[in-house]
């Protein structure tokens, strides 16, 4: 029944603390991811060489592990960082942060190379000829032509951080849990109608953000 709805929306602080934790994690990835991951992919087709493509790979590479491998390498990694140095990230949200960017980061950069190589490069040397360098050229040209492509990758990667389970499930916290968590979190304690009504609501969400 809608008793189910009300449930996840009104009554269950555990519910609305992981709608505002997915969506702070996932605005802040899909922004950092755009801004770096365009800047990366910029510098990999326009200077293309076997740096930038090492580099590549390696941003790859936390994506295509398995969660909860990626996760288990972030805890070894953040526990201790420097040997007797704890910076107090393990356990945190901001691991998570961390974890998000590294992991869906590939997802922004593979969409905005394909945006990058739909600009022929003659439109920059235009730009150079006529006087417009450095930010110049992205605000009047490069940005303008790169938005849509750029923003469909950033949607994927806003969508894909939003409903999140497996890194998360290993690395959540007190107060930091995430949809993905809260959801598998009823699913196994018997509350079936709380997580399908809890799905059902994401669903719809996607569906409006389409």
């Amino acid at each position: 029944s809608l008793k189910n709805y009300q449930f996840v929306l009104e009554n269950s602080p555990k519910a609305k603390r992981a709608i505002g934790n997915s969506l702070q994690l996932a605005l802040v990835t899909t922004i950092i991811g755009v801004v770096i991951g365009t800047a990366f992919a910029y510098y990999r087709v326009r200077k293309p060489n076997r740096w930038s493509q090492f580099s590549e790979m390696s941003i790859s590479l936390p994506y295509a592990l398995p969660g909860t491998v990626m996760a288990l390498a972030m805890i070894f990694a953040w526990m201790e960082p420097v040997p007797g140095w704890n910076p107090g990230i393990y356990g945190s949200v901001i691991i998570l942060f961390i974890a998000y960017v590294t992991r869906f980061l590939i997802l922004q950069v593979r969409g905005s190379i394909t945006a990058i190589m739909q600009v022929d490069v003659s439109m920059e040397e235009a730009a150079m000829v006529s006087g417009s360098n450095g930010w110049s050229k992205w605000r009047k040209i490069l940005i303008p032509l790169l938005l849509p492509s750029v923003l469909s990758g950033a949607f994927l990667v806003f969508l894909t951080a939003l409903t999140e389970l497996t890194v998360s499930s290993l690395l959540w916290s007190s107060n930091s849990e995430t949809i993905g968590v809260v959801i598998f979190s009823f699913e196994q304690s018997g509350y079936t109608t709380y997580s399908t009504a809890f799905s059902s609501l994401i669903i719809a969400l996607i569906l409006i953000g389409f």
